[in-house]
């Protein structure tokens, strides 16, 4: 076994050795060639020697360089913790799990506004949203009349112009996301949301915003950013903004819901 670990002794013992000199050569680099040439470097050891000769020429205060550097690095600690993504609080997730146990059917309106790239125009499509937490949802639009979206476990079924196409899910990218994050907001599983994006959640006039944008490659091809907007009182989605990577915009609303009614099988079929 003394064999068998001596070489990676070695090799550690070597390392350390070599961290030490080059420490020892930084640091005589400073105090014998930079500090007296009084030559600021980059970075925060520059700007620690800055403040550190500015006091000691204008006010007179000896400020040691290292204290510095130490209050700098202290602040930026401060800065980062503060404006780094806190996710979702667990208030937060604890009552949207619940209103999805209360509410095992949903009925709205919906508004849908669409920012194609390249065109001037808005184009805004509406209809009737269906949730069954036993079934599936779809989204069965008025305008334009007769076209349907249904999501039901991992496929999507399409009706335009009166043609049904049906895909899976991982096939459509953009769709895939919008199935993901309605589906997770109405049965309050937000577990998902923490793999692959970085989160950012406010408050405001009784609406909890919850941010976020993805963190993967493949994501971030088509996706910018995801907007929910859930309404404090029932903790129900009211609002989804998807912001894509090429510089289309699609803004879902849901309006006039209405809980816990028989919603007909035939809503989940083209």
């Amino acid at each position: 076994m003394r064999n068998i670990a001596f070489p990676n002794l070695l090799k550690t013992f070597r390392e350390y050795v070599l961290m030490t000199a080059g420490l020892l050569i930084y640091s005589f680099g400073w105090i014998a060639c930079i500090k007296p040439m009084e030559v600021a470097a980059g970075g925060g050891t520059g700007l620690a020697m800055i403040v550190s000769h500015t006091a000691a020429e204008m006010w007179g205060v000896d400020i040691r360089i290292g204290t510095v550097f130490l209050t700098i690095n202290a602040f930026l600690l401060l800065l980062s913790g503060l404006t780094a993504r806190a996710g979702l609080p667990a208030s937060f997730k604890e009552r949207l799990a619940e209103a999805s146990r209360e509410n095992r059917t949903i009925q709205c309106d919906f508004t849908q506004h669409k920012q194609v790239r390249r065109m001037k125009n808005e184009i805004e499509l509406k209809g009737r949203f269906y949730y069954d937490n036993s079934l599936a949802m779809a989204l069965d639009y008025t305008v334009p009349e007769g076209d349907k979206v249904i999501i039901r476990n991992d496929r999507i079924i399409l009706k335009t112009a009166g043609q049904v196409t049906q895909t899976a899910t991982s096939a459509n990218p953009m769709l895939q996301q919008v199935a993901l994050m309605i589906r997770a907001s109405m049965t309050g599983d937000l577990s998902q949301f923490g793999q692959g994006w970085q989160i950012g959640y406010t408050e405001k006039e009784g609406v909890g915003e919850v941010k976020m944008v993805p963190e993967s490659k493949r994501a971030r091809k088509y996706i910018d950013s995801i907007t929910l907007c859930f309404d404090l009182k029932d903790m129900t989605l009211d609002r989804m903004e998807l912001c894509e990577t090429q510089g289309g915009r699609s803004v879902y609303e849901f309006r006039n819901k209405r809980f816990n009614l028989p919603v007909d099988p035939a809503r989940f079929n083209p």
